[in-house]
């Protein structure tokens, strides 16, 4: 199953080369926050796509795999 995500979350760890893997944090609420695991793919011909790195705040959007 997918779904459409948008979420701003904060980078816990980021490890790998071409594909990326790693913990984010993100707040649902006042005092809720919902650690997650992730795995991106490195793009390097686009210019959408930044460099993932540890301790930054970064926004995920696209289609996830549940």
């Amino acid at each position: 199953m997918s779904a459409v995500l948008t979420v701003i979350a904060f980078i816990k760890s980021v490890s790998g080369s071409n594909t990326l893997s790693g913990v984010a944090t993100t707040r649902l609420d006042v005092d809720e926050y919902l650690e997650f695991q992730y795995k991106a793919f490195n793009a390097s011909e686009s210019n959408l796509i930044e460099e993932i790195r540890e301790n930054t705040i970064t926004l995920f959007a696209g289609k996830f795999f549940v």
